[in-house]
């Protein structure tokens, strides 16, 4: 485990059951945030292979919908998973 974990399950020793669950969605939540990541770090690494590989941008345009289509079917499987077990 590393660290912020660690402190999360010493907070639970401390504090008992209602802070982890606190705790856990404050981590989730974080992690949501940070979702918004995942289509700008593809598209990212589908530029540098269209560049290494010397394909036009406009040639791998299909590519960057696919990811972006992706990372919206990600996001909305969230979005509904997060509403079905109403967690905000």
């Amino acid at each position: 485990m590393n660290p912020f974990y660690d402190k999360l399950f010493l907070t639970l020793k401390l504090n008992g059951y209602a802070t982890k669950l606190y705790n856990h969605h404050q981590r989730e939540k974080f992690m949501f945030r940070l979702l918004f990541l995942m289509p700008i770090i593809l598209c990212l690494i589908w530029y540098f292979f269209l560049k290494q590989n010397k394909i036009p941008i406009k040639q791998g345009k299909k590519g960057f919908i696919y990811i972006l289509v992706f990372s919206a079917m990600v996001l909305g499987f969230f979005i509904l998973m997060m509403q079905v077990t109403h967690t905000a």
